[in-house]
C-alpha cells in the first residue's frame, strides 16, 4: 500500500488560513445582508453637517418668516419639538421631503429641487438634536422612503402627555375681528328685528339710491339700513 504523503507545515498553515478567510467573508456577507434588511431611522446620521448647513441658508430665505428663525413656529406649525414629530413620526422620511418640495414655500410652492429639499431636511434634522454622519441625504424619493423616525418605548409614549394639535398664531387684531366677524353679524341681526328679509322690497323712495333691505348693505358697519330705521 503506498502511503500519502505528509504535508509540510507551511501547507497545513495556507489551508487553515485560506479556511479563516471563507468564513470571514460569509460572515461579512451575512452582516451586511442583515444590516441592509434592517431599517434605518433618522437617529443613524443620514445627513452631513455640509449638508445642514446648505439647508440652514435655504432656510433663511424661503422658510424663516413664516416657521421662525427658531424652527419653533411663527405664522406656521414649529418644525422641531414633540408636535412636530408628533405629525411625522409614523411616516418615512420621504414624506416630509415630498411635502416640503411640493408645497414649501408657501408663496410659491414647488419652487425647490429635490436637492433643496433634501438640503432642508438635513438642516431639520440637525436642527431637532438628531446626528450628522458621513453621507449626504439622498433626494431620491425610494431612499428617502427607507429611512424613518426612531419609536419611543412604549413606556415612555403611555406615559408621555398626549401631543396637542396644530397650534397657528393670530394673523390679526382684535379691530380686525371685531370689524370683520363681529359687526357684520350683529348688524344683521339688529336689522331683521325691524325689517323682514322675506318680504318683498318697497318701491324706492324718491331721489333715493336704493330702496329695502340689502343684507349687502348690512354686511358694513354701521348698517346703513339700521342707521335709516333708527333716524325714523
Amino acid at each position: 500500500m503506498s502511503s500519502r504523503p505528509r504535508r509540510s507545515r507551511f501547507e497545513r498553515g495556507c489551508q487553515v488560513l485560506g479556511l479563516a478567510l471563507v468564513a470571514g467573508t460569509l460572515v461579512s456577507v451575512v452582516s451586511g445582508l442583515v444590516y441592509a434588511q434592517a431599517p434605518r431611522t433618522v437617529q443613524d446620521g443620514v445627513f452631513t453637517n455640509a449638508q445642514a448647513a446648505r439647508g440652514q441658508a435655504i432656510y433663511g430665505k424661503q422658510c424663516a418668516s413664516c416657521h421662525g428663525d427658531a424652527l419653533k413656529g411663527a405664522q406656521a406649525p414649529p418644525l422641531v419639538g414633540d408636535v412636530f414629530l408628533g405629525t411625522w413620526r409614523t411616516q418615512p422620511l420621504s414624506e416630509l421631503a415630498n411635502k416640503i418640495r411640493n408645497t414649501m414655500p408657501a408663496d410659491a410652492p414647488g419652487a425647490l429641487t429635490p436637492p433643496q429639499s433634501a438640503d432642508l431636511v438635513a438642516h431639520l434634522l440637525k436642527s431637532g438634536g438628531f446626528p450628522a454622519g458621513r453621507t449626504e441625504l439622498a433626494s431620491v424619493e425610494t431612499v428617502l422612503a427607507q429611512i424613518a423616525w426612531p419609536q419611543r418605548p412604549v413606556a415612555a409614549a403611555a406615559a408621555a402627555p398626549a401631543v396637542a394639535g396644530r397650534v397657528f398664531p393670530p394673523l390679526g387684531n382684535m379691530a380686525q375681528l371685531m370689524r370683520g366677524i363681529f359687526f357684520p353679524n350683529s348688524n344683521l341681526i339688529f336689522t331683521v328685528q325691524t325689517h323682514d328679509p322675506g318680504a318683498p322690497a318697497p318701491a324706492p323712495a324718491a331721489g333715493a339710491p336704493t330702496g329695502g333691505f340689502s343684507w349687502v348693505d348690512c354686511m358694513s358697519s354701521p348698517c346703513p339700513v339700521r342707521e335709516a330705521a333708527a333716524e325714523a
